[in-house]
């Protein structure tokens, strides 16, 4: 998705990473009601961070 490897990177949910196997599943309501749109937009806001996290490294 964004330069390489997102797998086991967790998810992003309300703006903070969870870990993609333990609560996934306690978040799995939220994220049903969530739009792709918005999916596509923390996404492309993940993406951007990794940017800014690489360019001032």
């Amino acid at each position: 998705m964004c330069n390489g490897d997102y797998e086991g990177k967790g998810v992003m949910v309300n703006r903070q990473w969870v870990d993609s196997e333990a609560k996934v599943s306690d978040q799995t309501e939220n994220v049903k009601k969530n739009s792709d749109r918005n999916a596509e937009v923390a996404l492309k806001e993940h993406c951007e961070s990794i940017v800014v996290n690489q360019t001032f490294d």
